[in-house]
C-alpha cells in the first residue's frame, strides 16, 4: 500500500510538502512570531467553577476502592460524535 503525501487537501485549504515539515534547506521548522496573549485572573477562575468538586471526590473514591466502572458504550458514542464533528466542514 501506497501512501501519497505530496499534497493534501483540509476543508478546501491545499497542504503542501514545506507547511508540514521542517525547512529542508535549514533543517529548522519555521516558527510565526506571537502576538496575541491571554491573561485569566485568578478571580475568573474561582467566580467560573465548571466542575462539580463533590462529584469529583466520589469519583476518586470510587476508583481507589476499585468500584469505579466504565460505560464503554458511551465513551465510544462520544468518541464517534468528536470524529463526526471535527470532519464537518465549517
Amino acid at each position: 500500500m501506497k501512501i501519497d503525501n505530496s499534497t493534501k487537501n483540509l476543508n478546501g485549504i491545499p497542504i503542501t510538502d514545506t507547511q508540514t515539515s521542517p525547512n529542508k534547506v535549514t533543517g529548522k521548522s519555521e516558527s510565526v512570531p506571537e502576538t496575541d496573549s491571554v491573561q485569566i485572573s485568578s478571580a475568573s477562575l474561582q467566580s467560573n467553577e465548571v466542575f462539580d468538586s463533590s462529584k469529583v471526590d466520589a469519583i476518586k473514591e470510587a476508583i481507589s476502592s476499585g468500584q469505579f466502572t466504565v460505560d464503554t458504550g458511551k465513551v465510544a458514542d462520544g468518541l464517534i460524535n468528536t470524529v463526526k464533528d471535527l470532519l464537518k466542514p465549517n
